[in-house]
């Protein structure tokens, strides 16, 4: 069974959320207590672990076992399969692979009750369940959201003296401060970028492509659609800005000495970038003295409504072969209680429910950890487009795609050589997977 897996994002926004308190409005069965065993990323033990025996306390009647870093569906044909599984957005692109795995309960647990069924969904963020929804069923639970960003470095902008980026920038504004903020020294050596460049993946270059009006694929969802002339804007934007005369970010593929990454916005030596993820938070803030923040993606001239940046949620599926589904979804429930998600919120993982958010822009910007601008980051959310639902698409946007990106980048394609070569390269990719 074809599985892929969307990486883990991360974000750090601590003790700040308290949630509407859910325990006790399911059904109130007890009879299936046991063991639920619940996967996770190696490393999340340090706060699952706290979560789990507040939960435990609570519920003696249930025991609760994390299974960190493990193969989760290897396990799933094991005598003790795991209970609830970790599941992003991106993976169900993979329709209907993983919804074979996943057993839809939230009806059931609620005794097909509408009213409980809406009072638990009312909890999230409007739009976000609908990424993680399948045949108009809930197939994740979801606790963490990734969204595109501009993200800056406050301190390179004052060394400057230029304004920090605000909701109104266009790529222009993206442009010229990136330019202004590049700097060489005088061999001709590049010691400061405006931008980084995301690069091996399509975390930045789709943007880029969909906030001109374009898509991966046509509106069939299977179609390659490089030869359109909003995919071709998109990535002649992102050629621009690290190839030419207005370059202010790092071409991946220019091994000249003097022309590398600098690191990366971590580095502190690159003063933007554009996309980003919020699993980064946590490293950004690690940092002593690392002084950023973020602001809305700028967008083409003219599209102050662009769409782009991408929306990922990840969270927990129940298995269809859980013996103890009514036991997960109390411990699901037990996440969304005011004692729940204080001891989750340790994580910093970004919550995806209106408490949340609530609770987040109640705080004064002075007292918050990094990300200060917490208004753009839920502004964002609500123009984030999920990936596209095609099995293929993770593997074609990588590999092919990429590559002949980078080879238009070096000149040794144009446009047309690159949309023709990438069309090809997924059609032939798809025909091996039949």
């Amino acid at each position: 069974m074809k599985k892929r897996f969307l990486c883990a994002i991360m974000c750090i926004i601590t003790g700040l959320a308290i949630m509407i308190p859910t325990a006790g409005c399911g059904n109130g069965k007890k009879g299936d207590s046991g063991v639920v065993r619940v996967v996770a990323h190696q490393g999340q033990d340090s706060f699952l672990e706290p979560f789990f025996e507040a939960f435990m306390e609570e519920n003696p009647d249930i025991r609760v076992e994390g299974l960190y870093g493990v193969d989760q569906y290897q396990e799933l044909e094991t005598n003790t399969p795991p209970d609830l599984l970790f599941i992003g957005t991106g993976q169900l692109a993979d329709y209907p692979q993983v919804f074979e795995d996943i057993n839809v309960v939230l009806d059931e647990y609620y005794n097909n009750d509408a009213e409980k069924i809406a009072q638990f969904k009312a909890q999230f963020i409007e739009g976000l369940l609908d990424c993680c929804t399948y045949q108009d069923k809930l197939m994740i639970i979801p606790n963490n959201v990734n969204v595109g960003l501009l993200y800056y470095n406050k301190d390179l902008f004052d060394a400057a003296n230029i304004p920090y980026p605000d909701d109104t920038w266009t790529h222009e504004d993206f442009i010229r401060v990136g330019k202004a903020l590049t700097k060489q020294d005088g061999n001709g050596n590049y010691v400061q970028w405006g931008s980084s460049t995301t690069g091996g993946w399509w975390g930045e270059y789709l943007i880029y492509v969909r906030q001109y009006g374009g898509e991966f694929y046509e509106a069939d969802g299977v179609t390659p659609a490089m030869n359109s002339p909003e995919f071709k804007q998109g990535i002649e934007f992102f050629k621009n800005k690290c190839v030419g005369e207005n370059k202010f970010a790092p071409n991946p593929g220019d091994t000249t000495t003097g022309a590398g990454a600098l690191g990366g916005f971590i580095s502190r030596a690159t003063a933007m970038e554009f996309g980003g993820h919020t699993g980064n938070w946590v490293s950004y803030n690690a940092l002593s003295g690392f002084n950023w923040d973020v602001e809305v993606l700028p967008t083409p001239v003219g599209k102050p409504d662009a769409k782009g940046g991408e929306l990922a949620l990840e969270g927990w599926g129940i298995a269809k072969n859980s013996k103890n589904k009514n036991a997960a979804m109390r411990l699901l429930e037990y996440l969304y209680t005011e004692a729940g998600t204080e001891l989750f919120s340790v994580s910093g993982k970004l919550m995806p429910t209106k408490a949340f958010k609530e609770k987040v822009l109640s705080t004064p910007k002075s007292e918050r950890t990094a990300p200060q601008n917490m208004e753009a980051v839920f502004k964002e959310m609500e123009r984030g487009i999920p990936l596209p639902a095609n099995p293929n698409f993770t593997y074609c946007a990588q590999a092919p795609v990429w590559n002949n990106i980078q080879n238009y980048l070096n000149g040794t394609m144009n446009y047309d050589q690159f949309a023709t070569a990438s069309i090809t390269a997924i059609n032939n990719y798809v025909l091996t997977q039949q």
